[in-house]
């Protein structure tokens, strides 16, 4: 048995590793905190949303423009968080990451070549 993740494992990681992040950051009376961990989310779902792009090829299927969606969703709510806190639009952030985490576990992507050689 291999130490190593799999891609599909090193992605999934990645946004589990985010929902924690924001999900410490609410419960802690401190704004740097937060602030860190909204940019880290917001920096995953960037990431994540350009290079399903690149691995589409411009023709954008239905679960590429349902990440895009999200991406920005998780940008704008980054943005409103910052100006005001809500920890229920902060909920749904974890939900999310979580449910990719999830996704990625069970459900191979089949772009995944193109984040292998970014990470990598």
């Amino acid at each position: 048995m291999s130490d190593e993740l799999t891609t599909n494992e090193e992605v999934a990681y990645s946004f589990l590793e985010s929902a924690v992040f924001l999900d410490k950051a609410r419960g802690v009376d401190n704004r740097g905190d937060l602030k860190r961990a909204l940019d880290y989310n917001v920096m995953i779902w960037i990431f994540f949303k350009n290079n399903v792009a690149l691995a589409e090829k411009g023709a954008l299927s239905e679960s590429a423009s349902h990440i895009s969606n999200i991406s920005d969703f998780m940008t704008k709510s980054a943005i409103r968080v910052q100006k005001s806190f809500d920890d229920e639009l902060i909920g749904l952030m974890v939900t999310l990451n979580l449910n990719m985490c999830e996704r990625f576990l069970s459900e191979p992507f089949d772009g995944l070549h193109v984040i292998r050689s970014a990470i990598n």
